[in-house]
């Protein structure tokens, strides 16, 4: 994966925005859009098939955008809070209008989009991160529209969501991805699967790798020798946005496991 920038500058704040997104778990919106071209809109079917089956998970809400009646315009203008843009084109217009969240991605289906940086051309990738993108994609060589060698938001959303960063996410949604070059901040991650941190003695574990709907029983022991026991302090645990957060007051012990445990109550939901 490449940085993509005309300057020393612009990479280190391509590398600061990809830091920003860290760990933010962000609200926002993914636009997956069928265009008047149709040689470049061969990921329609993906795309219509891809909403219907996401539930708005992780807080990112997904829409197919049937764009196919605009020639020279596009719906996505002046949009705010933009995760996930995928479409196809030549040249994508209006992209500079629209707000983009840290560790956003957006990629447009056309045959040279990951030829340089310049305006000559179809639109390159690199117009993506001009705009506020932290991540993108394009074709070096001709692809053909051949689905398998674009990313697939089937796979690239869930696994970003999951956890992954995002050249993890990206990487895996091109099934053949030796034709085109990943451009962006590779390391940005902000759906992180889980972070420690401490509030004082409180121990706080926010981890999006936990049923929400699930009980779980918190042990602890303060060697590897000893024998797991219930912890007994007041565990609480909060539902925050799209993550589970865990408080373990007066956190003593050395190590600390979670693990589901069937009508068990094991620790209080608490509204946020």
């Amino acid at each position: 994966m490449m940085l993509g920038a005309n300057t020393f500058q612009q990479a280190k704040a391509l590398i600061d925005l990809g830091v920003r997104a860290d760990n933010t778990y962000p609200e926002g919106h993914a636009y997956l859009v069928k265009t008047h071209d149709r040689a470049r809109s061969t990921r329609t079917a993906i795309f219509k098939r891809f909403v219907h089956i996401w539930q708005q998970n992780h807080n990112v809400h997904a829409h197919f955008i049937d764009d196919s009646h605009k020639k020279n315009d596009t719906s996505i203008k002046h949009k705010k809070d933009i995760l996930f843009y995928q479409t196809g084109l030549k040249h994508v217009p209006d992209i500079s209008t629209n707000r983009y969240l840290p560790g956003a991605i957006a990629d447009h289906l056309t045959s040279g989009a990951g030829v340089g940086i310049g305006h000559d051309g179809q639109m390159k990738a690199f117009r993506w991160l001009e705009s506020g993108l932290t991540g993108s994609y394009g074709a070096v060589i001709e692809p053909c529209n051949f689905t398998e060698k674009f990313p697939n938001p089937q796979i690239l959303i869930p696994s970003y969501t999951a956890g992954d960063s995002l050249i993890e996410a990206y990487w895996k949604s091109v099934q053949q991805p030796g034709e085109g070059l990943f451009i962006g901040e590779p390391l940005a991650r902000p759906w992180s699967k889980t972070i420690l941190t401490f509030q004082g003695r409180t121990l706080i574990i926010s981890t999006i790798e936990l049923d929400t709907n699930q009980n779980y029983l918190i042990e602890e022991r303060t060697s590897p020798d000893e024998k797991w026991r219930e912890t007994p302090n007041n565990v609480t645990a909060k539902i925050k946005k799209n993550h589970l957060e865990i408080h373990i007051p007066n956190a003593k012990a050395k190590l600390y496991r979670i693990s589901k445990k069937p009508f068990y109550f094991g620790i209080m939901r608490l509204p946020e």
